[in-house]
């Protein structure tokens, strides 16, 4: 008879792009899992989740402490993917941004520590690289141009500071992500870039020139597994995420989408909006867990011209439900604004 106790694993923004995902693989993987999310974009992502015995699904604000640590002393594991994601959104409030980004991060790692979690996943990103003409490994110099990189670091040192040997943590920086999920997002460059080819026949790169390194949803999933059932107490436990083949110019991925959508015209623009530019080294995670990626981005956007295609209608598949900027400026602001951690005094220091 196998007495081997199951593991159960909390997934904090588990109805969401990645979240999703990564319910379904630890599902898999043989764990329990919880999710818990607020389900401000619904809960389309976990619908074939629902019947699986070893799933729960709880809707709740991630930084109600009371929900926490109710969760949180039932489980072995926790992966924190909630946030405010990408420049843009972040840009709407910073009191918003810094109390879903960085406090609530504390108030994650607190109730952790206090109910005996043993093993944290953090999602960071690459974006915490900024402007680089190196290549860009995880001792690198991090040089943030926005408000997002900025608390995804901040998010990072505090990750640090509350690592021991009874909290084990993995801090993942994921490289651009693009592809299908069950939770579709369209504001996502490869992704929009392909439905507007789509839907308009013609669209615009802007600052072509610019490095990116890009990352399949299924692949950020697929790394969260890996993270979890690797290697505990790493001295330096952060990991870029993707792979060296999958850095590309703005442009190059503008004509990966050309190849796909044949019909399409391709406008490039000059402009001086967005001054990311980083080409990433993945060496790390390779050699530390053996992770490579299924996916690449030629595969990605056909399978996205497959399901833009899909799903096309009268109106625009980019919505308030498809995208995170769209939403906060339709509203989707005072929603977030009526639960605040407020802890922000003691997250000061570890912003830049």
């Amino acid at each position: 008879m196998n007495n081997v106790k199951q593991i159960t694993t909390l997934v904090i923004g588990g109805a969401g792009y990645i979240g999703s995902i990564v319910c379904e693989k630890l599902l898999a993987d043989g764990r329990n899992v919880v999710a818990l999310d607020m389900l401000l974009y619904g809960e389309s992502g976990l619908a074939k989740l629902k019947k699986d015995d070893n799933f729960r699904l709880v809707r709740a604000d991630f930084r109600d402490i009371t929900t926490l640590y109710t969760l949180m002393c039932d489980v072995d594991e926790v992966v924190h993917l909630a946030g405010l994601v990408g420049d843009p959104a972040c840009a709407f409030d910073q009191n918003v941004t810094l109390d879903i980004n960085l406090i609530a991060t504390k108030l994650v790692l607190d109730v952790a520590k206090l109910s005996g979690v043993k093993t944290l996943v953090f999602a960071s990103s690459c974006s915490v690289y900024g402007s680089s003409d190196l290549v860009s490994d995880e001792n690198s110099e991090l040089n943030p141009v926005s408000l997002y990189a900025e608390t995804k670091i901040a998010s990072e040192n505090l990750c640090l500071a509350y690592k021991s040997e009874t909290l084990d943590i993995k801090i993942l920086r994921f490289a651009t992500i693009y592809g299908v999920s069950d939770r579709m997002r369209y504001d996502l460059v490869a992704n929009v870039l392909t439905l507007n080819a789509i839907e308009t026949s013609q669209f615009s790169v802007f600052n072509g020139h610019q490095w990116r390194p890009f990352l399949h949803v299924a692949d950020a999933a697929k790394s969260v597994c890996v993270a979890l059932n690797g290697p505990k107490n790493i001295d330096n436990p952060i990991f870029n995420v993707g792979s060296d083949d999958q850095n590309h110019t703005i442009s190059e991925v503008g004509e990966m989408v050309v190849k796909k959508v044949p019909n399409a015209i391709l406008n490039h623009v000059e402009n001086d909006q967005d001054p990311r530019n980083y080409h990433v080294d993945f060496s790390k995670i390779q050699d530390v867990f053996g992770f490579t990626c299924d996916w690449n981005l030629e595969m990605g956007i056909e399978t996205l011209v497959e399901e833009v295609k899909e799903r096309r209608t009268d109106h625009s598949l980019l919505d308030d439900t498809t995208s995170n900027y769209l939403f906060l400026k339709n509203g989707g602001v005072e929603k977030l604004i009526n639960l605040q951690s407020g802890w922000l005094k003691p997250c000061i220091p570890y912003l830049k």
